[in-house]
């Protein structure tokens, strides 16, 4: 009876008013659930109901119908049901490949349900233990993941010309107890370097490095990070002379053993990139803000400013209003518009020689400048 009064919302009577939508929804799901009821009495009344409403708000039912069709066929889907129906074997094992891929990708809590949503199922006992052992291991990598944070710093934005680059990690603590951390093994590193030579001759290469940490364990307080500063090794002093350079570290712990509050987690713990400049002059301006300072550096004829700004312009994928500033540079006098023709070359791989007319329109028919494959972070 229930769904024959559904079907009457082909019939176009009657509509419902905006403001009775919710009201009308609301008694649909109501009446449907009464129709389920041992009370024979109570089932024709929420039937002669249901006709009634499907009568006077067709639409309204034409609309339950539909969500509830997709709704059955989604918990269906889910559950392998119906036309989804497949061996409880092959559904569990499913679910739990699935839990692995989350649990590889850094989706811990999204394992960690899939895994107890397979053992509430009352899956067979080898399956039993794969879920238990992923569900432990997801619940370890969660209680890590979001409490306790790596970091990586430079000591300095810039640096001179001969000096080693150095860095600080940081192992923040974020929950509100404390907790030991043992890093034995170190933390390996990616080091990248880019150069731009005096000449607009570009350099770059690539690095590993491991720094030793203190094999003991470091006490962190709640809130608080443990630090350790270090310098590395690997990036070497660009030879000939050069412009900037950009030096990029990020990699990770290898091993973190972690207690705090009776629980322990050991697992490798990514640290997200860091950048540091080396440069023989003063770029710190360029480093903070590459557009200002290219700006800047055009207004006060200042070339190697402008060299160096625009670089760090591209590092940073600002290519487009880097390119829009040296447009205006090119209709300068020397030294700043023979820099600015060598900078748009540099910066966008055209040749348009000196012609300014050429490059700008270029750039207007340009959707995007891409950034040169040199400056790709």
């Amino acid at each position: 009876m229930a769904c024959a009064a559904l079907l009457l919302c082909g019939i176009g009577w009657g509509r419902a008013a905006p403001a009775d939508a919710d009201a009308v929804r609301a008694e649909i799901a109501a009446l449907l659930a009464s129709t389920a009821s041992t009370d024979a009495a109570a089932v024709r009344r929420a039937e002669s109901r249901l006709v009634a409403l499907a009568l006077r708000a067709p639409e309204i039912f034409r609309e339950e119908m539909v969500r509830r069709r997709r709704e059955e066929a989604l918990m269906a889907a889910m559950l392998g049901e119906g036309a989804y129906a497949k061996p409880a074997g092959l559904f569990f094992a499913e679910k739990l490949a699935e839990a692995q891929r989350a649990l590889d990708d850094g989706r811990a809590a999204e394992a960690r349900v899939l895994c107890e949503a397979v053992l509430a199922l009352g899956c067979d006992a080898a399956a039993g233990v794969r879920a238990t052992r992923l569900a432990r291991l997801a619940r370890d990598r969660e209680f890590a993941g979001e409490t306790f944070v790596a970091n990586l710093r430079p000591s300095a934005d810039v640096i001179g010309a001969d000096a080693a680059p150095s860095f600080v990690l940081e192992l923040w603590n974020r929950s509100d107890r404390p907790a030991k951390a043992t890093m034995a093994v170190g933390l390996e590193l990616q080091v990248s370097s880019s150069t731009l030579g005096t000449g607009g001759q570009p350099f770059s290469e690539e690095t590993t490095e491991l720094i030793a940490l203190p094999k003991d364990a470091v006490a962190i307080e709640p809130g608080t990070a443990w630090e350790h500063e270090f310098k590395l090794k690997v990036a070497r002093v660009w030879e000939q002379p050069y412009v900037i350079q950009r030096i990029t570290a990020r990699g990770r712990l290898v091993r973190v053993g972690i207690e705090s509050g009776g629980r322990m987690s050991d697992r490798a713990m990514r640290v997200p990139h860091a950048v540091t400049f080396r440069a023989p002059g003063d770029v710190a301006p360029a480093v903070r803000d590459p557009i200002g300072a290219m700006r800047a550096a055009i207004a006060h004829e200042d070339a190697g400013t402008l060299h160096a700004a625009s670089v760090v312009a591209a590092w940073e994928d600002k290519v487009d209003a880097a390119v829009e500033v040296l447009l205006e540079g090119a209709r300068a006098p020397a030294p700043i518009g023979p820099a600015s023709f060598v900078l748009l070359r540099l910066l966008s791989g055209q040749n348009h020689g000196t012609d300014r007319v050429k490059w700008i329109v270029w750039y207007l028919r340009s959707e995007r400048v891409a950034v040169p494959r040199i400056f790709e972070r």
